[in-house]
């Protein structure tokens, strides 16, 4: 008999089942292992926070207290003023006040450096792990139970 390449126990023959089921399986492999340990792939397209961003953060903070500061003492907030300043607080209201764009987001919270309680509160709602420009200035108020011995004003633009 001649030897024919294209007898039945010939081995040059096109892909196996197996071949095709390890193949895939390494392809999953690596598809999960890029989805498992790279997140940035997989997570939205958020843009970071800029030089940007962090000056209008600072911006708004020095704004902030400024406007609400005792004028015989520079870092003392009224309690007045500061309770109805954060009383009518909204993004809009934030953005306006401290001359931000429409597109941003703020947030500025007032919380007592002893307890991390918090004394205000206004704005958007900053969700933990996103990132934000941070801004933060040390204030007292001219009610020492509000804030003693002081303060810590924090102001998130995103």
């Amino acid at each position: 008999m001649n030897s024919d390449n294209h007898s039945r126990g010939d081995r040059n023959r096109g892909q196996t089942a197996q071949d095709f089921a390890v193949g895939i399986g390494l392809f999953l492999l690596a598809v999960a292992f890029v989805f498992a340990f790279v997140p940035q792939v997989v997570a939205p397209y958020d843009v970071g926070v800029g030089p940007s961003e962090s000056a209008q953060a600072d911006r708004a903070a020095t704004l902030i207290v400024g406007n609400l500061s005792v004028e015989e003492r520079p870092n003392e907030i009224s309690n007045a003023s500061t309770s109805g300043y954060f009383a009518a607080l909204d993004v809009s209201t934030l953005q306006n006040r401290t001359g931000l764009p429409f597109s941003s987001r703020i947030n500025v919270t007032v919380t007592n450096v002893t307890t991390d309680d918090p004394v205000w509160s206004g704005g958007a709602l900053h969700r933990e792990g996103r990132e934000a420009a941070t801004a933060t200035r040390i204030v007292r108020t001219n009610d020492p139970s509000t804030c003693e011995p002081a303060c810590e004003l924090v102001v998130r633009v995103w």
